[in-house]
C-alpha cells in the first residue's frame, strides 16, 4: 500500500472513552467539534446502529460539504468503524467510500487517547487534507 493511503491521527483528550465515544454519535455533540474551522457542522443525522446510515452537513467558506456513510462496527467506549462518502466542492469524484476507524484507550485522571485511521485516499494531497482535518476536529474536541 502507498504511504498516503491512511491519514493516521491519535491525540489524548480529557474525556472518558465512554464521553469520547458517545461524542461521536450524538447530534446534539457532534456540532462542537466535528468540523475544522472555519467550517461548521450545520446538521447531523445519527442511527448508531451496526448496518445504520448517518449524515453531517457541514458549510464552510467554499461551499457545502456533506457526509455519508453507513457504521460498519460499535463498540461502546472503544472502537466505532465507518464508511465515509463525501460529496462536495472537491472536483474529483470517488466511486468507493474510504473508511474511517476510530479507537478509544482510556488513560490516567480520565483522559482518552483517540486514534483515527482514515483509509483508502488516492494520493498525499487527500491525505495531507485528512490529516489537518482530524487533527483540528481532535482539538476541538479536547474543548468540550
Amino acid at each position: 500500500m502507498p504511504d498516503y493511503d491512511s491519514a493516521n491521527i491519535s491525540m489524548t483528550v480529557p474525556l472518558s472513552a465512554e464521553s469520547a465515544y458517545a461524542a461521536w454519535l450524538d447530534p446534539a455533540v457532534l456540532p462542537l467539534w466535528l468540523a475544522p474551522p472555519p467550517y461548521e457542522l450545520i446538521h447531523a443525522e445519527v442511527e448508531a446502529c451496526v448496518g445504520a446510515s448517518y449524515r453531517h452537513d457541514t458549510v464552510g467558506p467554499d461551499g457545502e460539504h456533506v457526509v455519508t456513510g453507513e457504521y460498519r462496527e460499535l463498540q461502546p467506549g472503544k472502537r466505532i468503524v465507518k464508511t465515509w462518502n463525501y460529496s462536495g466542492p472537491n472536483p474529483v469524484p470517488r466511486r468507493e467510500p474510504t473508511l474511517v476507524e476510530v479507537e478509544f484507550c482510556a488513560g490516567e485522571g480520565g483522559t482518552t487517547t483517540i486514534t483515527i485511521t482514515h483509509s483508502g485516499l488516492r494520493d498525499t494531497t487527500e491525505n495531507t487534507h485528512y490529516t489537518q482535518g482530524w487533527t483540528h476536529c481532535l482539538d476541538r474536541m479536547k474543548r468540550l
